[in-house]
């Protein structure tokens, strides 16, 4: 991706992915009535794909996973993290021009949770290495996520609604009969509003 605070290519990927989804296949089958098992695998692969497509299009982590951002070099203010919010940064490593990694000591930064997206910034009188190789020098591990369980309050309602909507809209397509349907259900789109991300510009 191409972020629009910092004129540098930066990749956010997934180090370790979550432990669990942010609904369990009970809740998802008692939203769509459903009391055999029979569908157990394709409820799994919907909720999974739906919170996804969540993730991707609201920018933020659902459930805790552990992420990797990826910089060409730090910016001239403080790293804005995306796919928030943010619940802690593991290690910030720099590779210079011999390729050695260094893992910065976090006595030099700080990170700012209040703010969306959550930042990291220098400490007074700090400064980040300049000796950077010329591409992918910089990589923040940080873990992410409204919660580490399924169905947990700290996931918001609406976003969890979203993503029940969409599991229940996905399933009715793939079991009846007759032309699709749209993409995403009526009221997807205003449950998500709030949470998707603004980037200035």
């Amino acid at each position: 991706m191409r972020t629009d605070w910092l004129e540098q290519a930066a990749t956010v990927t997934i180090a370790s992915g979550p432990a669990a989804e942010p609904i369990s296949r009970a809740f998802a089958k008692q939203a769509l009535r459903l009391d055999s098992d029979h569908f157990d695998d394709l409820v799994d692969f919907y909720i999974t794909a739906a919170r996804e497509y969540i993730e991707r299009v609201t920018d933020r982590a659902l459930i805790t996973q552990t992420l990797d951002l990826t910089l060409d070099d730090f910016p001239p203010d403080a790293i804005e993290l995306p796919r928030g919010p943010v619940q802690s940064v593991t290690t910030i490593t720099t590779y210079d021009a011999d390729d050695v990694a260094t893992v910065q000591s976090s006595a030099e930064y700080r990170v700012d949770t209040t703010v969306d997206p959550p930042r990291v910034a220098l400490n007074d009188g700090d400064a980040w290495p300049t000796d950077l190789r010329a591409s992918a020098g910089v990589v923040v591990r940080y873990v992410a996520g409204y919660a580490a369980t399924a169905d947990a309050d700290a996931i918001p309602a609406p976003i969890r609604q979203a993503l029940i909507m969409l599991v229940n809209h996905w399933f009715e397509q793939s079991t009846a009969a007759g032309p699709r349907l749209a993409v995403v259900p009526l009221g997807f789109d205003a449950a998500l509003s709030p949470y998707r991300a603004v980037r200035a510009g």
